[in-house]
C-alpha cells in the first residue's frame, strides 16, 4: 500500500520503503490446495516488517546492516535484530569518500552523521540549521583533497566543509 520511496537488494532480499513502513520481497509457493501438492508456479508478496510502522524514506545497505531513514529517525536491522540509531526525520542516505564507514542522513537542513563501527552504526555528529541549505539535500560529493560538496536540485552546489575535521 503506498507509494514506494525507495528499493534496495540486501544480503539477497529486496526490500521497499512505503508511507506504511519496510517491506520485503517474499516467495511463496502455490500449492493445489485439496491434494497440497507443489503447482506450477510461484507467487510473490510483501511481508511488512513490523518493527518499522512509520513513514520509511530511504534504504543503505552495508557489510550484514540495512540501514533504514523514517520519521522518527534512523533504524538498523542487523540480522533481524532492529535497534534506533539515532532520531530525527532522515529522508536520504548518502557514504562518504573515501570511507565507506562513514554514512550521511539528511533531511531539509540537517544532516546526522553515522559511523560503522563494531558491526554497528552509530550516531557520530550532525549539521544542523546550515545556513543557506534552503532546500532538502539531494546529493553531497567528496574529494580525496578533503572538500565534501553538498547539492539539491534548485540551487546546485549550497553548502561544503572545507576539511573532513571541520
Amino acid at each position: 500500500d503506498g507509494s514506494c520511496f525507495d528499493v534496495i537488494r540486501h544480503k539477497g532480499q529486496l526490500y521497499v520503503t512505503t508511507l506504511q513502513g519496510l517491506f520485503r520481497l517474499k516467495e511463496k509457493f502455490i500449492t493445489d490446495f485439496p491434494t497440497g501438492k507443489l503447482a506450477t508456479g510461484i507467487s510473490f508478496y510483501f511481508e511488512k516488517i513490523l518493527d518499522i510502522i512509520s513513514d520509511a524514506w530511504c534504504l543503505h545497505s552495508y557489510k550484514n546492516s540495512l540501514l533504514v531513514g523514517t520519521r522518527e529517525g534512523v533504524v538498523e536491522m542487523n540480522d533481524e535484530k532492529i535497534r534506533m540509531v539515532c532520531t530525527g526525520n532522515a529522508r536520504r542516505f548518502s557514504t562518504f569518500f573515501p570511507d565507506s564507514n562513514y554514512c550521511f542522513a539528511s533531511y531539509g537542513s540537517k544532516i546526522d552523521i553515522l559511523k560503522h563501527e563494531k558491526n554497528q552504526w552509530n550516531y557520530y555528529g550532525k549539521f544542523d540549521n546550515i545556513s543557506g541549505l534552503g532546500f532538502e539535500i539531494n546529493k553531497e560529493v567528496a574529494t580525496p583533497e578533503g572538500p565534501v560538496y553538498f547539492f539539491n536540485d534548485h540551487e546546485g552546489v549550497t553548502w561544503h566543509i572545507k576539511d573532513r575535521n571541520e
